[in-house]
Formats: C-alpha cells, sequence, structure tokens
C-alpha cells in the first residue's frame, strides 16, 4: 500500500483494523484539500452540513478550509486512500464546478482502477518522479470525477435545520464579529440550545468553529499577497497578537503573504 508524503503532498494508503481508537478520527480542519476514496468499513462521514453513510467505492473530495470528520464503527476494519494537496494545484475550471456540486461523489468502477495504480508505483521511482506523477494522477482524478455524470451517493444522513442555518450563516458572514449572541439572534434560537446542539453535531464548540473559519479564510488572503495586518481586521481580530497566536495554532506558521503551507 503507498504511504508518501514528499513536500507539500500526502498520498497514503490506510487501513485499521477492528479495535483500533476512534480517536484518530476526530473533527479537523485544513488549509489544503483532501480527496478520501473509500474502500471498505462502516463510517459515516460529515463535511460541513452535508453527511452520508459511505458505500465501498464512494469518493469524497473535501475543498480546503471546509470542516469534516468520520463517524467510524471501530468493531470494523476501515480501508481508505487519503490524498491531500495544495489547493493551488487544481485548474481553474474544477474550482468552478466544484462550487456546485456536492463533495460526496457516487460510486465508479474506474476510481477504483485510478487508486490502485498508486499501490503499483510504489518503489518503482525516487521520490521527485512519483512527486511528478502523484501530482498528475490527482489532476486525472479531479477530472475524471467532475467530468462524470454520477450523481452523489443517495444514502444522505438527516442534519438538523439549526445546523444548516449556523454553518451557512457563518461561511456567508466570516468578515462580521460573530458571537453567540449574535447567532442566538438571528437563528431565534437560545445561547444554550445553539451551543450544545452545535457542539453535539459538529463536535467542536462553535465559536471554535467560527475563529478556524476565519483564520483559514484569512490565509488564502495572505497566500494570494494580502497584508496580515490587513487580513486580521477585515476578519474581526482588532488585537493582531491575537490573531498571530490564533494563526499559528491553526495554519503551523506564522502569517506571511510569501508563506507556503501544505
Amino acid at each position: 500500500m503507498f504511504n508518501f508524503v514528499y513536500k507539500d503532498i500526502d498520498f497514503q494508503h490506510k487501513l485499521d483494523e477492528a479495535g483500533y481508537s476512534s480517536e484518530v478520527f476526530e473533527k479537523h480542519i485544513h488549509p489544503f484539500d483532501e480527496i478520501v476514496y473509500f474502500i471498505n468499513g462502516n463510517v459515516t462521514y460529515t463535511v460541513e452540513a452535508e453527511s452520508h453513510k459511505l458505500k465501498p467505492g464512494d469518493v469524497i473530495f473535501i475543498p480546503a478550509g471546509m470542516y469534516h470528520f468520520a463517524t467510524v464503527d471501530t468493531t470494523s476494519k476501515y480501508e481508505r486512500c487519503v490524498l491531500k494537496f495544495p489547493d493551488s494545484y487544481i485548474p481553474e475550471y474544477i474550482k468552478d464546478v466544484r462550487k456546485h456540486r456536492s463533495c460526496f461523489i457516487g460510486n465508479e468502477p474506474k476510481y477504483l482502477n485510478m487508486f490502485n495504480r498508486l499501490d503499483k508505483i510504489k518503489g518503482s521511482y525516487n521520490n521527485d518522479e512519483l512527486y511528478a506523477i502523484c501530482l498528475c494522477d490527482t489532476i486525472r482524478i479531479l477530472v475524471e470525477i467532475y467530468h462524470s455524470s454520477t450523481p452523489p451517493t443517495q444514502s444522505q444522513e438527516e442534519v438538523p435545520e439549526v445546523i444548516r442555518f449556523l454553518i451557512d450563516y457563518i461561511n456567508n458572514n466570516l468578515d462580521k464579529k460573530i458571537t453567540l449572541d449574535l447567532l442566538s439572534k438571528v437563528s431565534n434560537f437560545s445561547k444554550s440550545y445553539i451551543s450544545n446542539s452545535f457542539k453535539l453535531y459538529m463536535k467542536a464548540p462553535i465559536i471554535q468553529y467560527v475563529r478556524t473559519k476565519k483564520i483559514l479564510a484569512a490565509h488564502q488572503m495572505i497566500e494570494n499577497g494580502a497584508k496580515p495586518y490587513q487580513v486580521a481586521k477585515k476578519y474581526g481580530f482588532d488585537d493582531y497578537s491575537t490573531f498571530y497566536r490564533s494563526y499559528v495554532s491553526i495554519i503551523g506558521a506564522a502569517p506571511a503573504n510569501n508563506s507556503l503551507s501544505s
């Protein structure tokens, strides 16, 4: 099975046998793109306000900055391929198309062949050659995903309406000061109900989610040349030192408009 981590890509074929710890599947969010090819297991995957029970062969394409996690039945083995790579490597037309498509892609036999190829090339090339091949194969996989007319997997899980509303509101208003009082007002639910419901479903405190999304949006602007101080102000951080600490904690590097993150 392939396990290739080099420069700014991380490609792995992962297999966890029954009885493994569920802690490794905690919620997360990151500044790079991720493709998950599901092979086997009893898994429900959540990306923002969309949740699906996975079937073997399903593909999930998670753009940078999207909150996601797997709910895994650890009495069964869990096998999947995971490809992580910078958003900047994706053709612009695919970025436009994916805005109107679900992150969950239906099963097609050709995906299996494409991922199996990565297993077969392990050990046949040096790191730089493998890096080039993996990038080319990633583009090929993405082209096939968005060329396909296959609909998203149908086994969608029910997501509470209040969670959908809160996620949409937060993501559409990241440049505003978003507080629990504000979210209570715009949703017509109490602060305690919002806090408890969001943490129960999304497995994270709602204000932590807000701050993480703001930092990832700020990261995108800085990567595109914006000045860190201006970006911090845009996303409601009056104290730059608070922005700086949050940025380093989430991105793993100091904010600088010439930085590269993976």
